[in-house]
């Protein structure tokens, strides 16, 4: 099938705010820019029915379900425990990678995520696990010294409840080391 070429410097005319947010951030640098992610067929008629003052919606991934919005993002990200992702918890439940992670206006310094912190990103699915966190007792999530990802791996379905060890109990005792037992 041949893709249509678009020119996706005129994507800039109407979607400055969303390249703006992205600017710092990997994907800026793509060869492809736009169609990159956006299907190019889409991008191109949503381009030339617009400029023909027509109202044809754009290539938005915000519009596909939960699994063309991971089968986009994989495209590149195969690597590490991405590929893992596909068969766990989060993805069936439909959440996507753009559930948790932001192309255009990330708003964490790392990761991309949507929310200020990873607790944050985190928290806004598991509320449960937040009212945890407030607890007296509790893992040092809040005072910044541990991340959800200090145990668990969200892009991880090859151990159970997520976590980066082999076992759960084995992850718990790499800091509880007084539990530990014959």
């Amino acid at each position: 099938v041949d893709t249509p070429a678009v020119d996706t410097a005129a994507c800039l005319t109407c979607h400055d705010a969303a390249a703006t947010g992205m600017k710092a951030t990997p994907h800026a640098s793509l060869e492809k820019s736009c169609v990159s992610c956006h299907d190019a067929a889409k991008a191109a008629e949503h381009m030339n029915g617009q400029m023909e003052g027509n109202n044809v919606p754009g290539p938005s991934l915000k519009k596909l379900d939960a699994a063309s919005v991971d089968a986009t993002c994989l495209q590149c990200h195969d690597k590490g425990h991405q590929p893992n992702f596909a068969g766990g918890v989060h993805e069936r439940r439909n959440v996507s990678c753009a559930s948790c992670h932001s192309v255009h206006m990330p708003k964490s310094p790392k990761a991309q995520l949507k929310m200020a912190t990873q607790s944050e990103t985190c928290f806004s699915c598991h509320q449960t696990i937040r009212g945890k966190s407030l607890r007296t007792s509790h893992h040092p999530v809040r005072e910044g010294r541990m991340e959800c990802t200090s145990c668990h791996e969200p892009h991880d379905s090859t151990s159970p409840k997520m976590v980066n060890a082999a076992y759960v109990n084995e992850k718990c005792l790499e800091c509880h080391t007084e539990k530990r037992g014959p």
